[in-house]
């Protein structure tokens, strides 16, 4: 029993120091549970004539003995670890406890690259796939699934609803947004034309996102009157460029400030009048400056300016790029009691006269 056991321990001890003997690390095979039928027959280990104990019994298993692998590195000068991550067991010469931290490390560090290696390749792999599909040139089948899409993101609007479809031309994408103004007509008219700009915008950009390099053409068109409201186009550089193409409704307009703006200051009634188009806008603020003189006066600079910049900054949200110059003037006589309007600079400018 003695002899055998010696052997066995001389094998396992030969085995250890020839495998780690260049500092390679034993790999533990993939996770496998098993129900085995041990046998613990009371097996010593000596060593150079010492018998050596230890917690961890030595047990038979199918006529294989089995010993702790610590116990036996340790009585051969070796020492053992255990790498949780990788799951390793790693046997290496004697050393200190610094230098058993750095192989760990060191290990570690080599899953992870690979690891990291691994997730590269996948991501590399799903941006080549999202660029051959922004390169794609836009044919009428693969157009079809944008456009559900685009209407579905598109289709409402500050309370309005388009109508919206792509179409391919020698390569290029047509878009065509329809509106019934019959029915929205009340909030068209309330859009400034930022606003429909950065509504084309959003429908261009999401376009661009799926063909990176495609050129754009479209328009808003009312069904009702058939009247193109606006019509777009982009350059090679996504750039795009605008033509509202329906003129302004100066009586419409006025209208609008004219409710809105004639009782501004209570108890002083004032009527508002446009003039121009829409490069060239002027409004005139009427008051019969005779008869309220006293109170335009205990109004103050300040209010009044307040007033025409609120006129003014209404009117440039409805003509967007226009020049806009404002007055307040005697009802009767049309002397120029004040004037309001913005420097090259971009600084607005008040001037009372009265």
């Amino acid at each position: 029993m003695f002899n055998n056991s010696k052997k066995r321990l001389i094998a396992l001890a030969t085995t250890a120091t020839i495998c780690l003997s260049t500092a390679t690390a034993i790999y533990a095979a993939p996770e496998i549970t098993k129900t085995l039928k041990a046998q613990f027959p009371g097996i010593k280990i000596s060593y150079n004539g010492q018998v050596k104990s230890s917690d961890k019994e030595p047990f038979i298993v199918d006529g294989t003995t089995y010993v702790p692998i610590r116990m036996v590195g340790e009585l051969v000068g070796k020492s053992v670890s255990w790498v949780g991550e990788s799951k390793q067991i790693l046997i290496t010469d004697n050393t200190s406890d610094l230098s058993i931290q750095l192989i760990q490390k060191n290990n570690t560090i080599n899953t992870l690259t690979k690891e990291n290696e691994s997730l590269r390749s996948q991501l590399k792999a799903l941006q080549d796939e999202m660029e051959s599909l922004k390169d794609k040139t836009p044919t009428t089948s693969n157009l079809s699934k944008l456009e559900k899409q685009i209407q579905n993101d598109h289709e409402k609007y500050k309370r309005m609803f388009f109508d919206i479809s792509l179409k391919e031309y020698r390569g290029d994408i047509e878009v065509a947004i329809d509106i019934d103004l019959h029915k929205d007509s009340r909030y068209w008219s309330d859009l400034s034309e930022t606003d429909i700009k950065n509504y084309i915008y959003d429908i261009c950009d999401d376009i661009w996102y799926a063909y990176r390099d495609v050129r754009i053409q479209g328009h808003i068109y009312d069904i009702k009157s058939r009247e193109y409201l606006v019509e777009f186009e982009s350059d090679s550089r996504q750039r795009l460029s605008y033509d509202f193409t329906k003129t302004l409704d100066i009586n419409k307009l006025e209208y609008e400030m004219d409710r809105k703006y004639s009782n501004y200051f209570p108890g002083i009634p004032l009527t508002i009048k446009l003039s121009g188009d829409k490069y060239d806008l002027v409004y005139k603020v009427n008051v019969d400056y005779e008869r309220y003189k006293s109170e335009w006066r205990n109004l103050g600079d300040a209010r009044i300016r307040g007033l025409m910049t609120a006129i003014y900054n209404d009117l440039e949200k409805k003509v967007s790029d226009t020049s806009i110059d404002g007055f307040i003037c005697d009802y009767y006589t049309n002397e120029t009691l004040a004037e309001y309007y913005t420097a090259p600079s971009g600084n607005s400018n008040f001037r009372p006269y009265y």
